[in-house]
């Protein structure tokens, strides 16, 4: 059936959760863009969707190492979620809604929130290597000068 991650690492939940904010965003903005322009066509392809997700440089660098399948299955998730649910009968490219579900969930931003956290931390992580090298390096030109200064001096 669908393929398991083969690790469960910050990575997989930071993309899953990302895909899960930006996708009911994705549907909000064209709820509101369909309204306006009253199409009232409140509903999206599921290759819109992926389309519009890989469009994202942010989303396209962080889902880079996950299979389609994968993220078709995170996708998936949502619908069992109870946030879109399939409005067509096709079984590829399937034409999906935002459920009031979906809209409540799009309203407490506690998807968006758990995303940005997510990232936030990927960041952090980011920064602290980064810190780590600068002193280790701090470390070794530190060692390098003060040797070199010890022979200098007592040579």
């Amino acid at each position: 059936m669908f393929e398991m991650v083969t690790k469960i690492d910050c990575s997989s939940y930071e993309a899953k959760f990302l895909i899960f904010a930006r996708v009911i965003d994705m549907f909000a903005r064209h709820s509101v863009l369909s309204s306006v322009s009253n199409t009232n066509d409140l509903t999206l392809t599921f290759n819109e969707l992926k389309e519009r997700l890989l469009a994202d440089k942010d989303v396209k660098v962080i889902l880079g190492t996950f299979s389609d399948k994968q993220i078709n299955e995170w996708i998936s998730e949502l619908s069992w979620m109870g946030y879109i649910e399939r409005v067509s009968e096709r079984t590829n490219n399937s034409v999906i809604k935002l459920t009031p579900e979906g809209f409540a969930a799009y309203k407490s931003q506690n998807l968006q929130s758990i995303a940005a956290n997510l990232l936030a931390a990927r960041e952090s992580r980011r920064q602290a290597n980064v810190a780590i090298w600068i002193a280790v390096v701090a470390i070794l030109v530190t060692a390098t000068f003060s040797t070199l200064g010890f022979f200098i001096n007592n040579g």
